[in-house]
């Protein structure tokens, strides 16, 4: 896959903290509906996507979720981490967060919810494993 390469752009309109006014109203989406969680190389190529745009912060859409440990900075957890210590925000949407969705729920508010998260409780909920009740 070539760096530039992504799956989908989602355009948002201003979230405190991540889009702006003076900002790029696009983020860089990567969509993985694996059954697996998602590793670290997936992170790092979607990392490099989004390097030196503003916002420096991409979505993956794995539904299956990620792997790894936040707090020992290991697999795909630690390199959400390791980026966001270096400025770039990567938000991981789950199995659970696509059903909030399908239901109505706000895209602005669960990227808000998002990136609150990853400020404050960034392994909570992204390695969760998908439910059983979608195929």
């Amino acid at each position: 896959m070539a760096i530039g390469q992504i799956d989908a752009a989602c355009r948002v309109k201003s979230i405190p903290g991540l889009v702006t006014q003076d900002r790029s109203r696009y983020l860089p989406v990567e969509c993985k509906n694996w059954k697996a969680r998602v590793g670290f190389p997936e992170i790092a190529s979607l990392s490099k996507k989004i390097e030196g745009r503003l916002p420096n912060t991409g979505l993956l859409v794995a539904t299956g979720g990620v792997t790894g440990n936040w707090e020992l900075f290991e697999d795909a957890l630690g390199e959400i981490g390791n980026e966001f210590i270096h400025g770039r925000r990567i938000l991981v949407l789950v199995r659970p967060d696509l059903d909030r969705l399908a239901d109505g729920a706000n895209l602005l508010e669960v990227l808000q919810h998002k990136m609150d998260q990853l400020h404050f409780q960034p392994h909570k909920g992204w390695s969760d494993p998908p439910r059983t009740s979608h195929p």
